[in-house]
């Protein structure tokens, strides 16, 4: 009883969840009611939401930077695969989250520190990367991925009293400044200079919805194949448990995209978002499932997946299912987005000059382009 009463002080909860994660903090609530209540230990309650925010926001980071699908084109030979600011903020919009500001992607770069790393691009946007053990910035396999959800997830502890006391470091995402050229870049934002005139401009906004209507769509396409991914790979899991023997990565990762295999998934995955997949998954387990590095005299040292922990499944099972769900809702009204966008753009025969159809009619391969 005396030990429950220690357990209760708030300053005892600060500093046992600075060590522990976040799984293992909420696991403390089963001990005793009061135990990280709201009544009894506020701050330690607003550390562990930062904590719990920051971390899903990085968990969506390293999906979209891990998945090459996510590329919106191959860097040149040599280059490192960054991602831009601006592209991220697309990934996440179509995405059923609360789209995050760039102050809190930010944030999560600053406590990444050395996991993540933002350069400025040719274009003169912020580029984000994820920056392997030796400082090379590459697109890492799914063993080094975990490790580095795990190092996060220790960052995050060790900020555990800053977070109580509302304190967050954050990294400066600059931005080329705008008296600078910022040169062409290949993306689906609009560059397209139109005559001036009252109609071109209606058609310039109405072209723009359109190029941002139909990047929404196939962002949402991405997300629906990885979201459909990550349960699949779930589905594959729970049958690779049950057979008893030990689960390699190696396994699973061939097994997702797979056409052949007597467990293949409903619907295989491309091979480059396969890790992103498993990322989302282990994601939605909150700690529920883990991989592990297993090490055997005279064999090479294989990386295995951990079974479900308690009802981690389940509960992973619903939280993709509710966000696939969102997603198919999204998908319709993009698409609807985009069919309005492009039926705005068409003149009308009595509101439009005979010069305007003309300059309108030039501009129609770029928009079929778009």
């Amino acid at each position: 009883m005396l030990a429950l009463r220690v357990l209760e002080s708030e300053e005892v909860e600060l500093l046992l969840s600075s060590f522990l994660s976040q799984h293992a903090c909420w696991t403390l609530r089963h001990v005793a009611r009061n135990i990280l209540s709201d009544r009894t230990a506020p701050r330690v309650r607003c550390a562990l939401a930062w904590r719990q925010e920051l971390g899903q926001l990085f968990a969506l980071l390293e999906v979209i930077l891990s998945s090459q699908s996510f590329l919106r084109s191959q860097p040149p030979q040599g280059d490192s695969p960054l991602v831009s600011l601006q592209d991220i903020r697309n990934s996440l919009a179509a995405f059923p989250c609360q789209v995050p500001s760039d102050v809190r992607i930010g944030q999560v770069i600053g406590l990444a520190g050395d996991l993540l790393v933002s350069r400025e691009l040719k274009c003169g946007e912020p580029g984000i990367g994820q920056q392997s053990s030796d400082g090379e910035c590459r697109l890492e396999a799914l063993p080094e991925l975990c490790a580095r959800s795990i190092r996060f997830e220790a960052k995050l502890a060790m900020m555990t009293e800053e977070f109580a006391c509302g304190r967050v470091l954050c990294h400066v995402l600059s931005t080329r400044p705008s008296g600078r050229p910022s040169g062409r870049r290949l993306s689906r934002q609009s560059s397209v200079s139109l005559a001036k005139g009252e109609q071109l401009q209606q058609y310039n906004e109405h072209m723009q919805s359109y190029v941002k209507a139909n990047a929404l769509k196939v962002e949402c396409d991405q997300w629906i194949s990885i979201v459909r991914g990550a349960d699949s790979a779930r589905v594959v899991l729970e049958k690779l448990f049950a057979s008893g023997s030990a689960v390699t990565v190696e396994r699973v990762v061939k097994i997702l995209p797979s056409n052949r295999s007597t467990l293949k998934p409903a619907h295989p995955l491309p091979l480059e978002s396969v890790s992103a997949a498993l990322l989302l998954l282990m994601s939605r387990t909150s700690g529920g499932l883990a991989v592990e590095t297993v090490k055997k005299s005279g064999q090479q040292d294989r990386s295995c997946f951990l079974n479900f922990q308690g009802t981690s499944s389940s509960r992973s099972k619903i939280a993709l299912e509710k966000e696939l769900v969102e997603l198919r809702r999204r998908h319709r009204q993009f698409i609807l987005d985009v069919k309005h966008a492009f039926t705005a753009m068409i003149p009308r025969s009595d509101s439009v000059g005979e010069d305007q159809h003309d300059d309108y009619e030039c501009c129609l391969p770029i928009l079929r382009a778009a």
